[in-house]
């Protein structure tokens, strides 16, 4: 017997105002570009010392329990994180893998999954694609933060 105590549906997005037109999409992009620009140039890194040890340690958790369940996964730093990108070709988590993801799901900041790209030119065998991101520095543009952890 299935009972569903509780459903919920949103709307997947709005109409479009109808009004003055905005700007052009070259307007826009120069603009993005600009500020992708004044982004990089007034960037400041600050370390958090717990976050960096941390991240050296779920570092060397990923790369062992790669070889022990064999995973597919790439470790990439930046200048304020470290990106876990799992390429997951079972899509079922059971045990040590179970305990393994839900400790990376608590730990990190932010976590992306999504199927990966599809195409005759470049077949995926891999169900999802799964980055866990942990953020080690604060990140200040121009004196102010950009939140990133709490």
């Amino acid at each position: 017997m299935k009972e569903t105590l509780y459903s919920i549906r949103h709307p997947e997005g709005r109409e479009p105002e109808v009004g003055a037109a905005g700007p052009s999409k070259g307007e826009l992009d120069a603009k993005f570009e600009k500020l992708l620009e004044d982004v990089e140039k007034n960037s400041v890194f600050i370390p958090v010392p717990e976050r960096v040890k941390r991240a050296e340690e779920l570092i060397g958790q990923t790369v062992a329990a790669a070889g022990a369940m064999e995973l597919n996964v790439d470790i990439e730093r930046y200048d304020d994180r470290v990106e876990f990108c799992f390429y997951d070709d079972a899509g079922l988590y059971c045990g040590a893998l179970r305990q393994f993801f839900g400790k990376m799901f608590l730990i990190c900041d932010d976590v992306m999954m999504y199927p990966p790209k599809r195409s005759p030119s470049s077949p995926s065998k891999f169900h999802w694609n799964i980055i866990f991101t942990y953020y080690t520095h604060r990140h200040l543009v121009s004196g102010r933060e950009i939140n990133n952890f709490e």
